[in-house]
């Protein structure tokens, strides 16, 4: 379990208590999937993390910035609630949980980032919907996403790619596979499996910028996420251990 004295001096007391708290929802949801968080990983970001009030106009109540390594929080947002207020916080410390120190590069993996042959950088989208699917289950709040042709999106259903990837990669991967690279920072994994079963790095490459870039053209990015997906179900199915 996560030990409240990793936080240093930059958080007070009441903060400590309610990040211990949402850490330990967090901890025990991994738990029943069989994935040990270890926070030795993020042991360091921990230790100089901060907590920031903000006002104006932000589209997040709570929300976590890499680049100084604090969380901001806007008691002043209109759409604030409670609900709205924890799974965000949820989705803030999964974006810390989620790193670890890359020693031979000197930077940090980060969840389901992957980097291809010519170093370009996959899988923001994948990783955003995972955050907000955690915390969606975790607290029971879900956020309410605008697509453009949403209605269009595709002619066998209803769902968008946000509303159906972390199922499908679920059915294709296993959960605990799925939270596993997640957690411990290890996107490269997922990715590569993912080359493997579609034939080609190219190949993956399109299914991760079909999520990556589904706002710009929902309808064809769909259509590139189906072709890839309905493949990646295929091969699983063929690689299935006979009765």
């Amino acid at each position: 379990m996560f030990d409240k004295n990793l936080l240093g001096n930059n958080i007070s007391d009441i903060d400590k208590n309610l990040l211990a708290q949402t850490i330990s929802k967090i901890d025990l949801f991994f738990a029943k999937f069989g994935v040990n968080i270890d926070y030795d990983n993020s042991r360091e970001l921990f230790e100089n993390l901060k907590i920031v009030d903000v006002q104006g106009k932000q589209n997040y109540v709570v929300s976590y910035d890499e680049t100084s390594n604090t969380i901001k929080q806007n008691f002043e947002n209109p759409d604030f609630s409670p609900k709205k207020y924890e799974a965000e916080l949820v989705e803030s410390l999964l974006s810390v949980l989620s790193q670890k120190l890359n020693f031979e590069e000197d930077r940090y993996d980060k969840g389901l980032l992957s980097r291809d042959t010519n170093l370009r950088f996959h899988g923001f989208a994948l990783n955003d919907m995972l955050k907000a699917y955690i915390g969606t289950l975790i607290t029971g709040y879900n956020k309410e996403t605008s697509v453009k042709d949403f209605y269009l999106d595709s002619p066998k259903d209803y769902e968008t790619i946000p509303d159906r990837a972390i199922h499908d990669f679920c059915e294709v991967f296993g959960a605990e596979f799925l939270l596993k690279s997640f957690i411990n920072a290890d996107g490269s994994e997922l990715f590569y499996k993912v080359g493997e079963a579609l034939g080609s790095e190219e190949n993956a490459i399109d299914l991760y910028n079909s999520m990556d870039s589904y706002n710009n053209n929902s309808i064809a990015n769909r259509r590139i996420y189906d072709l890839n997906m309905e493949e990646l179900k295929e091969k699983m199915l063929e690689n299935k251990p006979k009765m």
